[in-house]
């Protein structure tokens, strides 16, 4: 027999399952640091890919005076001062990166520690209903 509380939560279950398949159930895949440290690898690379599209950006915008005062740039100064704003750049965006990973991480596990609690409810539910229906003598009815 349907109950209406046992209705409702395995209405709000499956609409929690179906709405948080692609965020908290994947995030809690993984351990805390393992989770972290993909997405800090993930920013590595997309950072220095918009980096080098930036740089490649800027050469082209400035390309008529790279070419004009070609023998005139001090090589190992750009170098240096390219490999700084890289550096700085990557900084930047991986403390801002870990944050936002270890926040996502920690909605996530509280999310799943809510959809696990209710899962809980559910099972304690059924038990109690099969608990309920059994004839205490053993008798069919």
């Amino acid at each position: 027999m349907l109950t209406k509380q046992r209705l409702q939560l395995m209405i709000s279950l499956a609409d929690f399952k179906q709405s948080h398949i692609n965020t908290t159930m994947r995030v809690t895949k993984y351990y805390r640091n393992d989770y972290v440290t993909l997405q800090l690898v993930k920013n590595f690379f997309i950072t220095t890919i918009a980096y080098l599209i930036l740089l490649g950006l800027f050469a082209v915008y400035h390309l008529d005076f790279l070419l004009t005062n070609m023998n005139d740039l001090k090589t190992g100064r750009l170098a240096a001062v390219l490999l700084i704003v890289y550096i700085v750049m990557l900084a930047v965006y991986s403390v801002i990166t870990y944050v936002i990973a270890r926040i996502r991480y920690e909605r996530a596990h509280e999310e799943a520690k809510d959809y696990d609690q209710k899962l809980d409810l559910l099972a304690n539910i059924y038990r109690e209903e099969q608990l309920g229906s059994e004839n205490p003598f053993g008798e069919d009815q």
